[in-house]
């Protein structure tokens, strides 16, 4: 769980009067990057197949789970983590037949499964 001077994050409401789920920034490091940080960011399920490095292997579909997405932030993060636990880069099949190219910044794609992956 994040900390703040030893505190929970989780108690804590306000920092420097602002809430804690608007801080982008502690310490100069990404409040999304902190694992356990509070966030008002909201997301959606997309239910996504993984694999860094091949996307044939991702549209095997072999181990399906609910990744979270914000479509206000555009930021993929792993299952139960929105808002706080960024996912991992590389490719995110649906079972619809589509993949994704997640560089870990940025979602890029539908494409279709069985098509070269980008670049």
């Amino acid at each position: 769980m994040a900390k703040i001077s030893n505190i929970d994050v989780n108690s804590i409401q306000f920092v420097g009067g602002k809430e804690i789920t608007s801080l982008s920034k502690v310490s100069g490091f990404s409040t999304s990057n902190i694992p356990g940080w509070p966030s008002s960011v909201s997301c959606k399920p997309l239910t996504l197949s993984y694999d860094p490095g091949d996307p044939g292997i991702a549209c095997e579909l072999l181990d399906i789970q609910p990744w979270d997405f914000s479509n206000d932030l555009g930021i993929l993060y792993r299952p139960g983590g929105c808002g706080a636990e960024v996912a991992d880069p590389g490719f995110y099949a649906h079972p619809e037949g589509i993949y994704y190219f997640w560089d870990g910044t940025e979602l890029s794609g539908p494409y279709v499964c069985g098509d070269p992956p980008p670049g």
